[in-house]
C-alpha cells in the first residue's frame, strides 16, 4: 500500500483532531497536525492511532510561520 500524507490545520483539538483520528486509523496514513500551541499538539498526536505522525507549531495568520511551514513540508 502506498502511504498517504495528510496535513490538518487546527489539529490540536475539536473538529481538526477528530478528523485526524479518523484518517490516522486508515492503514498507511501519516498525519501532520498544525496549530499554534506546541504542547497541545504533542498531546493531540499522542492520541492518534498508528505511528509516524508529525506536529508543526505554526500560527497561520503570521506570514513567517506560513513560510516556515511551507519550507518544512517541501523538505519532506
Amino acid at each position: 500500500m502506498t502511504p498517504r500524507d495528510v496535513l490538518i490545520t487546527g489539529g490540536s483539538d475539536g473538529i481538526g483532531l477528530a478528523v485526524a483520528k479518523l484518517l490516522a486509523a486508515e492503514e498507511g496514513t501519516r498525519v501532520t497536525l498544525v496549530a499554534r500551541d506546541g504542547a497541545k499538539l504533542r498531546d493531540a498526536v499522542a492520541t492518534l492511532p498508528g505511528d509516524a505522525h508529525h506536529v508543526i507549531a505554526a500560527d497561520l495568520s503570521v506570514p513567517n510561520d506560513v513560510a516556515t511551514l511551507a519550507s518544512h513540508l517541501e523538505s519532506r
